[in-house]
C-alpha cells in the first residue's frame, strides 16, 4: 500500500510538472512584469505550492514581510530537495543557480523564465564575475530577491557547512541587503537529501513519496542585516552562520567543529 501510494504521488508531481512547464514556458516569454516579477514566475508560484501538497509538505513561514525588501538577498541553509520550492511556494523568489543548469533541457528554460541568475564558479576569476553578476541583476532588477544558498552544497540537515563569501562580499561592496532564513524539516530524516553522500535524486523524492506522515517545512527568516564598505566578509559569513544554527537548534560550536573538519 505504501508503495502504491507513492506511485501515485509521484505520478501527480510529473503530471503537474508537465501541465505547469506548459504555462510556464509561454509565460516566460511575455514581456514587463507583474506585481514587480516576470509573468512566469506567479506559475510557477502555484506549481511549487501544488508540488508541495501533493508531497504532503505543510509549509509555514513566520516574518515573510521579510522578504519584501528591493536589493535583497535570502541565505538559506541547504539540506533537502524541498529548500527552493517551500520558499517559492511562499513569496516571489528567484534564484541563483549554476551556469550549466541553462544548458539542460526543458529545466534551463523553465530557469530562465522565471529570473534565474546563472554563474559560473570554477576559478578565482570566474568566482569575482558570479559576484559582477549577482550584483549587476539586483541592481538592474531589485525585486524579487534572490536566493542563494551560501554553504554552496547540500548538508546533512544537523550541522551545517562553512558558508562561502561571495553573497556576503557582494552584500558589502554594494551595500545589499541580506536575510539568514533557517529551513527546518520536521521529520528531518524524511526531507534530507543525503546528495553530498551520493544519494540520487530519485531516491531523496521516493522517501518523500513514501511518508506517511506530513511533513511540516518551517521557514524562518532571521533579521535583515544590511553592510557596509568596511564589513569584513568573513566575519559576516561566519556571524549569519551561527545566527542560523541558532535558529535550527544547532549547537555553533558543534557547527563550528564540522565546518572546520569540513575544511
Amino acid at each position: 500500500m505504501v508503495q502504491v501510494r507513492a506511485g501515485v504521488r509521484l505520478a501527480g508531481v510529473a503530471v503537474m510538472l508537465l501541465a505547469g512547464a506548459l504555462i510556464i514556458l509561454p509565460a516566460g516569454l511575455l514581456p514587463g512584469r507583474v506585481g514587480g516579477v516576470r509573468p512566469a514566475l506567479w506559475p510557477a508560484r502555484g506549481l511549487a505550492a501544488v508540488l508541495c501538497r501533493l508531497l504532503g509538505v505543510r509549509v509555514r513561514c513566520a516574518g515573510s514581510a521579510q522578504f519584501r525588501h528591493p536589493r535583497l538577498l535570502v541565505l538559506p541553509n541547504h539540506s533537502s530537495l524541498l529548500d527552493g520550492l517551500v520558499l517559492l511556494a511562499v513569496t516571489p523568489v528567484r534564484f541563483l543557480a549554476a551556469a550549466e543548469v541553462a544548458r539542460y533541457p526543458v529545466i534551463g528554460r523553465l530557469a530562465r523564465a522565471i529570473d534565474t541568475v546563472f554563474v559560473a564558479r570554477t576559478d578565482q576569476a570566474s568566482r569575482q564575475q558570479a559576484r559582477t553578476a549577482v550584483a549587476a541583476a539586483l541592481q538592474a532588477t531589485p525585486y524579487p530577491p534572490l536566493v542563494i544558498f551560501p554553504e554552496g552544497r547540500l548538508g546533512p540537515g544537523d550541522r551545517l557547512f562553512p558558508f562561502r563569501h561571495g553573497a556576503f562580499a557582494v552584500a558589502a561592496e554594494q551595500g545589499i541587503g541580506f536575510v539568514p532564513c533557517a529551513l527546518r524539516y520536521c521529520p528531518r530524516a524524511v526531507a534530507v537529501w543525503r546528495g553530498g553522500e551520493g544519494e540520487p535524486l530519485w531516491r531523496a523524492a521516493w522517501r518523500l513519496a513514501c511518508s506517511s506522515q506530513p511533513i511540516t517545512a518551517e521557514i524562518l527568516p532571521l533579521v535583515r542585516v544590511t553592510p557596509g564598505a568596511e564589513d569584513d566578509p568573513q566575519v559576516l559569513a561566519e556571524a549569519a552562520r551561527r545566527d542560523l544554527a541558532a535558529a535550527l537548534g544547532i549547537d555553533p560550536e558543534a557547527t563550528a567543529e564540522a565546518g572546520r573538519a569540513a575544511r
